[in-house]
């Protein structure tokens, strides 16, 4: 059995060199094809489960609220409220578990060693305050809760297509899909595309912003709706060259894009573009299936193997590794920090006659903000030990 307790230098104990588990040493420097697993991966990280909530969703509520009354095969009273409670929970405890943790998960990457407390310093030291500073502010100038608010819509957008990216490329990179320099860009383009989409139609058309979110009233820019136009026809564009820049590769080289980097570029693109209720069944299920859990994921998958598998283990074995000590106890450490940030802090305030849920909104985008700029610090694949413990 593992040892789950870290010692100096290493997360577990060293398992002997002939251990089943080792494997040849012409496979070990191949790169593992998953993160985790081949199911954790689905289900969690590529957005697998994202497609099958929204699917099923539709398929047993049409565009409309998960509750009996919406129920489309009604199979006996006990079933039927069963199956619309389920979804109701699931709909609840995902943001405490999933959307909640993943911020905090940033912040036990830039404190969690002496290097990367000093690697990181400017964000650990210096932007942190920024969010509190932000947040009092607001509190003080009640309109500025709304630009945070509103801010925080688009940000939040570019924030899930840039993860996209560079997951994406994860996934291509572990699979042995080399693209060029050129491909990489158009790619990085239609993502940015799907991400100025969503922007300018916050930017530039009135009915796509709400009048108020959670009660916090939100301002708009009203920007010329020929923007929003141009960036359609940037969005159409950057889609055809994707297109035939996969279909081309796949003749010339014989590989195809990895399933998993397209079935999350499509994910988040059908954020981005639906409307009416079908994009709140797609914000009900993205933010926990195809962000915050692939982020958490990743993110233990780095702590783990920065801290170092067992001698004759290979990133196959990642799996194993998530039910001992250090990875258990980095999981319960992301859902109290995060559920710290997003229910305690709201709680105490509503105490105090604030709104809970409008609180919630302020915080999320104070916090998001340092959140966005210190991932685009930290999850650079340029960077050799990042892409090393990424890709292995």
């Amino acid at each position: 059995m593992v040892s789950s307790a870290f010692n100096e230098n290493r997360a577990f104990p060293e398992i002997p060199s002939d251990n089943s588990s080792a494997k040849p040493a012409e496979k070990a420097d191949a790169p593992y094809p998953w993160v985790i697993s081949p199911v954790l991966d689905f289900v969690f990280i590529y957005g697998g489960v994202f497609w099958l909530m929204c699917v099923m969703h539709v398929m047993l509520f049409g565009f409309n609220a998960a509750n009996l009354e919406n129920l489309k095969y009604h199979v006996g009273g006990p079933v039927d409220w069963g199956v619309s409670q389920w979804w109701v929970l699931m709909a609840m405890v995902t943001p405490v578990l999933i959307n909640n943790t993943h911020t905090w998960a940033t912040y036990m990457r830039i404190y969690g060693s002496t290097e990367d407390r000093e690697r990181f310093k400017f964000y650990g030291r210096y932007l942190i305050w920024a969010p509190l500073i932000l947040f009092v502010s607001a509190l003080i100038y009640p309109p500025l809760q709304g630009w945070v608010v509103y801010v925080h819509m688009g940000w939040v957008f570019q924030h899930y297509t840039s993860q996209t990216y560079g997951v994406g490329l994860i996934y291509c990179y572990k699979r042995n899909y080399v693209m060029s320099a050129r491909e990489k860009q158009i790619y990085k383009l239609l993502l940015a595309s799907i991400s100025g989409y969503v922007i300018t139609q916050l930017a530039c058309m009135r009915e796509a912003v709400p009048a108020d979110m959670w009660g916090v009233p939100l301002p708009f820019l009203g920007l010329p709706r020929e923007i929003h136009t141009a960036a359609v026809g940037f969005l159409i564009v950057m889609s055809v060259m994707f297109t035939g820049m996969v279909i081309v590769h796949y003749f010339k080289h014989k590989r195809m894009m990895p399933f998993p980097t397209l079935t999350m570029t499509l994910g988040v693109a059908l954020l981005g573009m639906a409307t009416d209720y079908g994009s709140l069944i797609a914000w009900l299920w993205a933010p926990p299936f195809l962000h915050g859990a692939q982020y958490c994921l990743i993110s233990l998958s780095y702590y783990l193997k920065e801290k170092g598998l067992p001698n004759g283990w290979s990133s196959a074995d990642i799996s194993k590794a998530l039910l001992t000590k250090p990875a258990i106890k980095w999981m319960a450490w992301a859902i109290i920090g995060g559920n710290f940030i997003y229910v305690v802090i709201p709680h105490i305030m509503a105490d105090f006659g604030w709104s809970f849920m409008a609180i919630v909104s302020v915080v999320q985008g104070c916090v998001n903000f340092h959140h966005f700029l210190t991932d685009g610090a930290i999850w650079k694949l340029r960077d050799a030990k990042t892409r090393q413990l990424l890709i292995s």
